[in-house]
């Protein structure tokens, strides 16, 4: 258990009359919000959750009646809530700021009571499990510590992906091959109950995952288009497992967003491109079954804790291997190569994926999304746009793909 502190320090501006501290006393209003779980069970008991806030109040004395500048740094992986600026905190000349990505509050009052109270709401992220959350406030020659409360998370991080539709480009050559090019959507997150995500807890700094290819199918890039991490990876030979590395990735949720299913909120999104190529791997004249699969994703929090515990995310146990039919982490490809004396080529792709669906310990088996697609590109070919509806269980949605004529 580590304990992490700040410091409040108050002072009077030079252009105005000054106001002399006497006094500080710190309380917290609550210390986390409803809805309560194993891991905190109330708003006053000294533990408070990640993506979560807590309330203190100030209660200060003074000598004498005027203007002083509060300021506060909390500790790495909290912030202020915007509401510490409101005018009825900071209401002196100039109000208030928040500066270092909002750890660091600086707040001009007028004092105008010789007692008075107001309220700071700050929000706990990426804090490890057991840290002892505990700033300080100080005023002139007065130094008051806040209460000291635990922050409880355990890491529950899930890897999800899918293919998209749109991104299909059939005889795409790389050097001097021709084969089809789509795109990987892989998503980090969490599955959720109304959007809950208290007491999740950040991953560290650095983290691995695995994508399984087609034979000898390259990964052509790879970027983020969410999230504040970088993404690098490594392929021995065409058709090898690919390794993703992540560093730097904001993994607490204070900005996720819905990714596939409402019930999933993600926090950052990586876009990868898979080439594969017609020959050896996808025979003219006979119908082929390739498949891409994530594995290998089980991250430590910034507690050091195994992610998921003793368990791991669904579809990530060493060995696991996709069923025939039901839920996985996977995007399975039936594809048809024909070629015609017109030297036109046709690529026929009938799609099976549902790595968006969750499940807990066991796997649930439903009606599988199932996308057909055909194209047609000749030598002189140009894109229009087509929609394709698609049925997946009770819903219907409509992909976008592009059709050559």
């Amino acid at each position: 258990m580590s304990v992490i502190a700040a410091g409040l320090v108050a002072s009077a501006p030079a252009h105005a009359a000054a106001g002399n501290i006497t006094a500080i006393g710190v309380t917290v209003v609550n210390d986390g919000t409803a809805p309560w779980d194993s891991l905190d069970d109330s708003a006053n008991n000294g533990i408070v959750r990640t993506n979560d806030s807590i309330k203190y109040r100030l209660n200060v004395s003074y000598g004498t009646l005027g203007d002083v500048s509060f300021t506060s740094t909390l500790p790495e992986g909290m912030e202020w809530d915007d509401s510490s600026l409101a005018s009825a905190v900071c209401n002196g000349p100039g109000g208030g700021t928040l500066t270092d990505n909002k750890r660091t509050w600086t707040c001009n009052r007028s004092a105008e009571s010789i007692s008075e109270s107001f309220d700071l709401t700050a929000w706990v992220y990426s804090v490890a499990n057991g840290d002892v959350i505990r700033p300080s406030v100080t005023g002139g020659a007065i130094t008051t510590q806040f209460p000291e409360v635990t922050v409880a998370a355990k890491p529950a991080t899930e890897i999800r992906k899918y293919i998209g539709a749109q991104t299909f480009v059939s005889n795409y050559e790389h050097e001097g091959a021709k084969g089809f090019k789509f795109t990987e959507y892989v998503g980090l997150g969490a599955t959720t109950v109304n959007g809950n995500v208290r007491g999740l807890e950040a991953l560290d700094d650095t983290f691995t995952f695995t994508l399984k290819v087609p034979p000898h199918s390259i990964v052509q890039s790879a970027v983020v288009t969410r999230g504040t991490g970088t993404l690098s990876y490594s392929q021995a030979a065409p058709g090898d497992d690919v390794v993703f590395t992540v560093s730097g990735e904001r993994s607490d949720f204070k900005d996720a967003t819905q990714f596939l299913n409402p019930d999933f909120l993600s926090f950052a999104r990586y876009d990868i491109s898979v080439w594969v190529p017609y020959d050896p791997t996808l025979p003219a004249g006979q119908v082929t079954n390739v498949q891409t699969q994530l594995t290998g994703f089980d991250p430590d929090s910034v507690s050091g804790a195994s992610n998921f515990d003793t368990g791991f995310a669904p579809g990530q146990e060493p060995g696991y291997t996709c069923p025939a039919s039901g839920i996985c982490w996977a995007d399975n490809l039936r594809v048809s190569v024909t070629h015609s004396t017109a030297r036109s080529h046709s690529l026929s792709e009938e799609r099976t994926s549902v790595p968006f669906m969750h499940h807990s310990s066991r796997c649930w088996v439903m009606g599988m999304a199932t996308r057909k697609v055909t194209r047609k590109l000749s030598r002189d070919s140009h894109f229009l746009r087509q929609p394709v509806s698609t049925t997946q269980g009770t819903r219907t949605i409509q992909p976008w793909i592009h059709t050559a004529v």
